[in-house]
């Protein structure tokens, strides 16, 4: 049986809204892939992302008319058991934003700070990673989201294995979760989602043991994917009026 993000509202503790409508969605390429997506290595990795990612964009600067929050986050990726993993974290339930939702480390982006500089702050802040040992690697892609009415820029970097990470007030817990899994098409879903506010837009579920990974960070999670897949770039930043 094909969970749902309905199945999904029982059975975990983040907060999934209520779409007025939900459809089928068609497969992302690295689901028609996922067996190779899952096999990569992080030298690997490393060589597509840096072949693929745009580099022009770690000294871009918030506008100043922008009509959402500017924030950016870090999409650290770092060798795990011979395969890919990437950081992932549990924000805290006592926050006022995002609250129990699993993410990457990340945050609005203070005056005088580039997109990048304030995804590297903010993972030190949230999670404690040494910015000496953040290897900028590439902007993923921009995406706004919905609830929060937030616009952010999303980096990936290589950090090391050894990278001590730990918890904060914002966090609760720290995650290292394993590209093999969240390729694993046991533990992903996605369906169609349309309403009048904003129309129709696929969205990704990706289950951990007791979390679920939903909403713009499970988008940028199979953008990533569909990257090593061999896939087109989303979520660009030319022509988007907010950067």
């Amino acid at each position: 049986m094909v969970n749902t993000s309905a199945e999904y509202r029982s059975r975990y503790p983040q907060v999934v809204p209520v779409p007025a409508y939900v459809g089928v969605a068609e497969k992302s390429l690295w689901q028609l892939k996922a067996q190779e997506v899952a096999e990569i290595d992080l030298v690997r990795a490393s060589q597509i992302l840096r072949d693929r990612l745009s580099l022009d964009h770690f000294d871009t600067r918030p506008k100043a008319n922008g009509s959402s929050r500017q924030a950016a986050v870090l999409i650290p990726i770092l060798d795990l058991c011979g395969g890919v993993g990437i950081v992932l974290t549990k924000r805290s339930t006592k926050l006022s934003r995002h609250a129990g939702e699993i993410s990457f480390p990340g945050g609005g982006v203070e005056k005088g700070e580039t997109f990048y500089e304030a995804a590297i702050r903010e993972a030190k802040e949230e999670v404690g990673l040494d910015p000496s040992e953040v290897e900028g690697i590439g902007l993923l892609g921009s995406l706004q989201t919905i609830r929060h009415s937030e616009s952010f820029l999303a980096y990936v970097a290589k950090i090391p294995e050894s990278a001590q990470l730990g918890e904060s007030e914002e966090v609760e817990r720290v995650m290292r979760v394993s590209l093999r899994d969240l390729a694993d098409p046991d533990r992903h879903h996605s369906e169609v989602w349309s309403s009048p506010e904003f129309g129709s837009r696929t969205m990704h579920f990706f289950e951990l043991d007791t979390d679920l990974v939903w909403g713009a960070t499970a988008s940028l999670l199979s953008d990533l994917m569909d990257v090593l897949a061999g896939g087109e770039i989303k979520g660009g930043i030319v022509g988007n009026s907010e950067f």
